[in-house]
């Protein structure tokens, strides 16, 4: 893939994250819209090799679980999915 459609996706993902995930609730503190940048990499690892929606879910809920500490909001979960499922992928 090249970087510049690389690079479009992550945007994409970051967007997803941040609307329709957002665990700890910065949408719209923008100087903290690189929060979740960490998450991005294996999101799109996931998506590129064609993840099931019960594997991208149970990701998200590792990562709050594990990484932040919180309980999964499992309708923010299933939004996020459908979201990054509308991402076009090479």
């Amino acid at each position: 893939m090249e970087k510049k459609e690389a690079r479009r996706i992550k945007t994409e993902i970051r967007g997803v994250f941040m609307e329709h995930w957002d665990p700890i609730g910065i949408n719209d503190q923008p100087a903290c819209w690189d929060e979740y940048d960490s998450y991005i990499g294996d999101a799109l690892k996931l998506l590129l090799e064609n993840g099931s929606d019960g594997e991208l879910a149970e990701y998200l809920r590792r990562v709050v679980r594990e990484r932040m500490e919180l309980s999964p909001d499992e309708g923010a979960i299933g939004n996020t999915i459908n979201a990054l499922r509308k991402i076009r992928l090479p």
